[in-house]
């Protein structure tokens, strides 16, 4: 049977096992850059108010919107660039804003899609009470990059058949450079 005496050291010594753990623990993986947006700059289903790049074992990317509502939504794209010498980005991940649609990485060059989808592991999550958008992308699917930037644009189809983008920071233009972690 346990006394009073052995129980409080018992306590003592796992309250200073956790601290000592905690204290020499790397850094969690969660940490990313945050970068913030204009707000207001686009209708509330696709207006990107920020994102956060987390350039780790995966690369992850989160855009937060003003007011995702689920099959008015539209779409999204991650522009990746990995390559510090060469003009505009190197890869596009794209998918819809909407339940049940697909997703896919392409090869880019001066912001077009140069081939068809690349086969590699790539999830997309929505989440419409938090109004974010996520995608987690394999570090070989980007062709194992250092430093990444990225550029987000979400757009919707309009009334009259137009195209209604909001692109974060803006159109063709990066955040800045997330080392890897």
């Amino acid at each position: 049977m346990w006394h009073n005496r052995q129980l409080s050291t018992l306590t003592a010594a796992m309250a200073a096992l956790t601290a000592t753990t905690m204290l020499t623990a790397p850094a969690a993986q969660a940490d990313g850059e945050n970068f913030r947006d204009r707000a207001g700059d686009a209708p509330a289903v696709i207006d990107v108010l920020d994102v956060r790049v987390q350039n780790f074992q995966r690369v992850v990317v989160t855009a937060r919107y003003d007011d995702l509502v689920d099959g008015r939504s539209g779409g999204w794209t991650v522009y990746v660039d990995t390559n510090k010498r060469r003009v505009g980005p190197e890869f596009g991940v794209s998918g819809g804003l909407s339940t049940g649609t697909d997703y896919s990485v392409y090869r880019v060059r001066h912001w077009k899609y140069l081939s068809g989808p690349r086969s590699c592991p790539l999830d997309m999550n929505v989440n419409y009470r938090r109004d974010t958008s996520t995608f987690t992308i394999s570090r070989r699917c980007l062709d194992r990059p250092g430093s990444i930037r990225v550029a987000v644009v979400g757009g919707k189809s309009a009334r009259d058949g137009s195209w209604i983008k909001d692109w974060a920071p803006r159109r063709h233009r990066f955040y800045d450079w997330v080392a890897r972690g």
